[in-house]
């Protein structure tokens, strides 16, 4: 605040802080965000085994808490392919020389016992909440998964 004469004059609203104009100005917009919202869980009620639902993948390397990391997607099939493409990422790195990678199921199986922790978090829309699954779990599904996309 500067006083200049008696009168106190306040520095100008900076752009971060709300205002009425600014307020009513995103009312639209976050009603377009609830609508999308609840669009998507009618969407995802609809399909069967958890293949729409949100889906936190939670992976740790190591031992060393630094070492987590996650990643979300729309569904539960989007998050085992970027898995299985994260072990083929691996795959090249370790083998720059291959041309063609080759593994099997339970190579994958090993790696994903290999890993400190790994685990999902599946959105039940029913309910709104997120069901943690497990290493297990996840074996299960990618090798579903694998079946299916090898039919």
């Amino acid at each position: 605040m500067v006083k200049r004469g008696g009168i106190v004059k306040r520095p100008p609203r900076q752009a971060g802080r709300a205002t009425i104009n600014n307020v009513q100005a995103r009312k639209p917009k976050v009603q377009q965000v609830k609508q999308a919202k609840q669009q998507a869980t009618k969407t995802q009620a609809g399909v069967g085994g958890g293949s729409g639902r949100h889906t936190l993948l939670l992976i740790q390397d190591l031992a060393d808490k630094r070492s987590r990391s996650w990643s979300d997607y729309a569904s539960l099939p989007q998050a085992l392919d970027a898995f299985v493409s994260l072990y083929e990422n691996q795959l090249r790195t370790l083998n720059p020389q291959a041309k063609q990678l080759s593994y099997t199921v339970q190579d994958l199986h090993v790696y994903v016992d290999s890993l400190f922790d790994l685990s999902a978090m599946v959105l039940d829309p029913s309910t709104k909440q997120y069901q943690p699954r497990g290493k297990d779990f996840l074996k299960a599904q990618m090798l579903q998964r694998l079946k299916s996309s090898a039919v």
